[in-house]
Parts: C-alpha cells; structure tokens; sequence
C-alpha cells in the first residue's frame, strides 16, 4: 500500500496485478497525485484515510471484488468517482459494473488511449 500526502487530484489505483497498477500509476502521476492498492480490502484502509477524485479498479481480485467495493466506496466518499477494469470481455459484466455504480467500465488488455479518454471523460466532468 503507497499512501501519498499532497494537494491535488487524487487517484487510487487498485489491482491485485502490480505490472497493471504500475502502468496506471506511470501514466498519471504527472497530472494526479497517485495511490495505489493491490486488493479490495487494501483499498477499504486507504479510502478511511484519505478521499479521492478517482478510483480506479480491477474487478476480479483475490477476496473482495472491485463490484462488491463499489458500495463501500459510495459509502465512504460519495464523490469519488470509480472506473472499472477487468478482463471479463463481455457486455453482462460492463452493464453489471455500471449498474453497481461505476462511472465507466475497460477491458483488459488495456488499451492506454481508451484508460485515457475515460479519465478525460471524468475530467470533462469538472469532479476532478
């Protein structure tokens, strides 16, 4: 668990794969000030630390899903917004993460010009 203390937009990167999370975490710290978390439960610590503009989240992970976090994450910070990643290729899964609450939802392999245009999407909202 990286917990950083700064002013400015705040991501919290959460995946149980730490090749994704670095590569997250790579493409956004120049503009966010990043966290990073390797599973659900990890990532219930940090967000009872700290608030965050952006969540972004795997959904298979060892233990608790990045679905059943979507409630906790509402509950804790309702402002924070969440998108969702996950390896599930299939239309049911975005629609349930969607459904759950996520702003927006990303295949994996990921695709960094899709992972971009969703947080510029989030940015164009003005929440972060």
């Amino acid at each position: 668990m990286e917990l950083v203390q700064t002013n400015g937009p705040k991501i919290l990167v959460i995946d149980d794969d730490e090749p994704v999370r670095r590569l997250l975490v790579d493409l956004f710290e120049e503009v966010y000030v990043c966290s990073e978390a390797s599973s659900a439960e990890e990532a219930l610590l940090v967000l009872g630390q700290e608030s965050f503009d952006l969540v972004i989240s795997d959904i298979n992970m060892g233990g608790m899903s990045g679905l059943e976090l979507l409630p906790h994450v509402s509950s804790i910070s309702p402002d924070t917004i969440v998108l969702m990643i996950s390896g599930q290729n299939n239309i049911e899964t975005a629609i349930e993460a969607l459904r759950a609450g996520a702003f927006d939802y990303i295949m994996k392999p990921l695709d960094i010009r899709h992972v971009e245009a969703a947080v510029q999407h989030v940015r164009s909202t003005g929440r972060t």
